[in-house]
């Protein structure tokens, strides 16, 4: 076993640096084992410690973060095969002699030409890293929001600002409830995106209730032509035209919802927002408990 790091992508692609030492400090001084001289890697990046037979790579407070398998994080066990980026830095993490074996099942490439129509979606490839750096960076925004903040309205205004940073929604809300009673909400919290907490918020009984009740998201863009909610009051008189509802559950448990909506016809809540919302709720259930008596 020869543990290594082979970097695979960047200014070192092809070069090995052997895993020898019970510590193998990595960063931009010339002092670390591995030093990588780019601007986007810290003067102490990370350190990669041997624990017998095992190997654990620890970020070092860095500023642009450690990633394995495209997945950031401060401590953890490597595997053989798995991808390290450090920086403009490429690596995989090998322990055995040759490279890391495919499971692919065989892919068959069709030459016939294809055209695109109406309904085929385009997104170039920066768009689509832009999204989904943003995403990643409100996702990990709200986790350090959780556990940093301690005093529940705070929480939920914080949330709810961070979740306007990239949900087009006007106005949003989220209610907590408790136990199995899905019709009283023992924390209520509102904000509109440009006023902040002096315009009122308006809810729908009727989405909460079959959210809550059924542990389902619930996404609408034509709120006034759907027959199923043309019965609620609240929703026809708020002129509400896009609506996104999602469940904060914990242990399949629905401990309250998070509510989010806009009455500008041009704004549209896509699968994309409500992937997104739904793991900012699995997220925050674990801080949205209601007081306990």
């Amino acid at each position: 076993m020869i543990p290594r790091l082979a970097a695979v992508a960047g200014p070192l692609k092809g070069t090995i640096f052997t895993l020898i030492e019970e510590e193998t400090m990595i960063g931009r001084e010339s002092a670390n084992r591995v030093c990588l001289s780019d601007a986007s890697v810290s003067r102490r990046h990370c350190v990669i410690k041997r624990e017998g037979e095992l190997f654990k790579i620890n970020d070092l407070d860095s500023l642009n973060g450690t990633f394995v398998n495209d997945v950031p994080v401060k401590e953890r066990y490597l595997e053989h095969g798995d991808r390290l980026r450090i920086g403009e830095y490429n690596f995989s993490f090998l322990l055995h002699e040759g490279d890391v074996s495919s499971s692919s099942s065989t892919v068959l490439i069709d030459e016939s030409n294809i055209t695109t129509g109406a309904n085929t979606i385009q997104v170039r490839m920066a768009d689509a890293f832009h999204l989904m750096a943003r995403d990643l960076c409100a996702l990990m925004k709200i986790s350090t929001t959780i556990n940093s903040v301690r005093e529940l309205d705070a929480l939920q205004k914080q949330l709810l600002e961070l979740i306007f940073e990239v949900v087009p929604a006007e106005r949003g809300a989220i209610l907590l409830t408790e136990g199995n009673n899905f019709d009283d909400f023992v924390s209520i919290f509102g904000l509109d995106r440009r006023e902040g907490t002096n315009h009122p918020v308006h809810v729908s009984r009727t989405v909460t209730a079959r959210v809550l009740g059924e542990g389902i998201s619930f996404l609408s863009n034509e709120v006034q032509q759907t027959e199923a909610l043309n019965v609620a009051e609240s929703l026809i008189s708020s002129s509400i035209q896009s609506l996104l509802c999602v469940p904060l559950m914990l242990f399949e448990r629905a401990l309250g919802v998070i509510y989010l909506y806009s009455t500008d016809p041009a704004t549209r809540f896509d699968k994309d927002h409500l992937q997104l919302l739904t793991a900012v709720a699995g997220i925050a259930a674990v801080a949205e408990q209601p007081p306990q008596e």
